[in-house]
C-alpha cells in the first residue's frame, strides 16, 4: 500500500520534468491538463477502495510516509533519519564515515548462511530496505557520492544533449529525454527503498543508456 501511494509522488515527478524538458506546444499543454486530471482522479479512487487513506496525498502526510520508523522494530531506520543513525552508531570515525566498513561487509542473502555478520547481529536496523543506509554502510559517503553522482552525470549529459542543436531528430531528443527522467526517479527511488538493489534495475540502466547507444550508432556510421 505504501508503495502505491508512492506511485502518485512518482507521477507527479515524471509528469514536471516531462513538461520542463519538452518545448511548448498545444499537445504539450493538453498533456499536462490530463495528467494533472488523471492524478486527481487516481488519488479519489485510491480514498474510495480504501478510506483509511484519506488525505494520504497532502505534503503532511506524505512527510509522515516518508519519515515513518519502526517497521516492527523501534530501532529500525527510516529514509532520512539513517545516515545520522548509522554515523553516531556505527560508522564512528572519520575514516570509517568516508569509506564506510567494505563494499559487501553487510550484504544479506536469501540463504541464511550466506548472511554477513553483519547483518546477523544488526538485522533489527533494516537498513537493507533503504538504498541509502545500505550504501552508506558499507562505502561511506565517497560511496554515496559516487553512487548519486552516476546519475546526477547522465542527468546533466542528457539534458545537454536535449538542448543541444546537433541533436536534431525528435527520436534522440526523447531518447535524451528519457534518460534525464529517469536518472532523477533513481535518485528519488535511491532515497525512497530499496528497488535500486534489484534486477528490475537493469530496466532503468536500458533506459538512461538510450542516448549514448545513439552517438554509437553516430560514430559507427562516420566511420
Amino acid at each position: 500500500m505504501a508503495e502505491l501511494k508512492f506511485f502518485f509522488v512518482e507521477y507527479a515527478i515524471i509528469l514536471v520534468f516531462a513538461v520542463l524538458l519538452s518545448r511548448f506546444t498545444v499537445r504539450k499543454l493538453l498533456f499536462v491538463f490530463v495528467g494533472i486530471v488523471a492524478l486527481i482522479i487516481g488519488i479519489r479512487v485510491v480514498t474510495l477502495l480504501f478510506p483509511e487513506f484519506e488525505n494520504f496525498a497532502s505534503i503532511r502526510s506524505m512527510l509522515a510516509l516518508a519519515t515513518a520508523g519502526g517497521y516492527g522494530y523501534a530501532e529500525a531506520l527510516n529514509r532520512f533519519s539513517a545516515i545520522p543513525i548509522i554515523s553516531k552508531g556505527y560508522l564512528t570515525t572519520g575514516l570509517k564515515r568516508a569509506f564506510g566498513l567494505g563494499l559487501g561487509n553487510c550484504d544479506t542473502s536469501a540463504y541464511e548462511f550466506l548472511n554477513t555478520p553483519f547483518y546477523e547481529q544488526h538485522f533489527n536496523l533494516r537498513y537493507n530496505w533503504f538504498s541509502t543506509a545500505f550504501t552508506y554502510l558499507e562505502t561511506g559517503f565517497v560511496g554515496l557520492m559516487f553512487y548519486f553522482g552516476y546519475f546526477v552525470l547522465v542527468y546533466f549529459v542528457a539534458l545537454r544533449k536535449n538542448k543541444s542543436q546537433s541533436v536534431v531528430t525528435a527520436e534522440d531528443k526523447t531518447y535524451s529525454s528519457i534518460a534525464a527522467i529517469t536518472a532523477v526517479m533513481c535518485c528519488v527511488l535511491i532515497i525512497y527503498n530499496s528497488s535500486m538493489r534489484t534486477e528490475a534495475v537493469y530496466m532503468a540502466y536500458f533506459m538512461l543508456a538510450l542516448p549514448f547507444i545513439e552517438d554509437k550508432k553516430m560514430i559507427d556510421r562516420k566511420v
